[in-house]
């Protein structure tokens, strides 16, 4: 998750890379609507999360691989505690190997009944698995290891789940665009910000930032800035024994009866 940070977690930079890396333990977190400039990938070793993609809700169970591409915006929810590995890979690293990065995105299902499917899938896992050994191990060499790992899994996922369907470019533009926004809203989220402040972020009139923040974020801008809200009370609440009232004053959040209604 972009700007969050989980407990007991440990993340791993390679320096010319600049792979994210990590095998953690989140013991419970809500991250509202967010994406990242790189591909995601998330394998639970023990527990479960859930990942919310276009409203949808995708339970990942121990075993199982979550894939999420670059520029994706999604949300997750971890009510019950889960152990991780954690991958964050720029789109550049594709870049040094294919002609345009734009136009790789990948299809992985969680799982599948195809038989080639599974095949190829715990291909993928097993490199996963791998690359946590040997940055557990760190033996001579380690980086070299690991980075051919990397690669491997580029490979594997290139050959077999590529899904053929590139985002225009102008989608690009529009998230570098709504970046803007999203960074002053978590400078921010803490105030009163107004739908007229966030818009003049970006230089748009209210009504329609109303409907271009809807329609790039799936949720309206006031919904988002509350559930950013949410997401580090939510951690407060399991890392702190303040008083609820406290809890929700630091984060900005002053409607008791709508904090119940949305939390509850």
């Amino acid at each position: 998750m972009e700007d969050e940070k989980y407990r007991h977690e440990h993340i791993f930079t390679m320096r010319d890379l600049e792979v994210a890396f990590a095998y953690r333990y989140d013991g419970g977190s809500f991250v509202t609507n967010h994406w990242h400039d790189s591909i995601e990938i998330i394998y639970i070793v023990d527990g479960s999360t859930d990942i919310i993609i276009h409203q949808k809700v995708f339970t990942v169970h121990a075993g199982e691989c979550m894939v999420i591409n670059a520029g994706t915006v999604h949300s997750t929810r971890n009510m019950y505690g889960n152990h991780s590995i954690f991958m964050q890979v720029p789109l550049e690293i594709l870049e040094r190997c294919l002609p345009d990065k734009k136009a790789v995105n990948f299809d992985v299902p969680l799982r599948s009944d195809d038989k080639m499917v599974c095949e190829n899938l715990e291909r993928i896992k097993r490199v996963i698995r791998e690359m946590r050994r040997v940055m557990a191990d760190r033996r001579d060499g380690y980086t070299l290891k690991f980075e051919s790992l990397l690669y491997e899994l580029l490979y594997e996922l290139y050959r077999n789940f590529r899904s053929g369907r590139p985002k225009p470019a102008d989608i690009y533009e529009e998230e570098a665009r709504l970046t803007q926004v999203i960074d002053y809203t978590k400078a921010h989220y803490k105030e009163p910000v107004s739908i007229k402040e966030a818009a003049s972020v970006i230089h748009l009139q209210p009504e329609y930032f109303c409907r271009y923040f809807k329609k790039c974020m799936g949720m309206t801008y006031l919904q988002y800035i509350n559930e950013l809200r949410l997401s580090y009370i939510y951690q407060d609440l399991l890392d702190t024994s303040w008083p609820l009232y406290q809890i929700l004053d630091s984060h900005g959040f002053k409607n008791y009866k709508l904090f119940r209604r949305l939390f509850y």
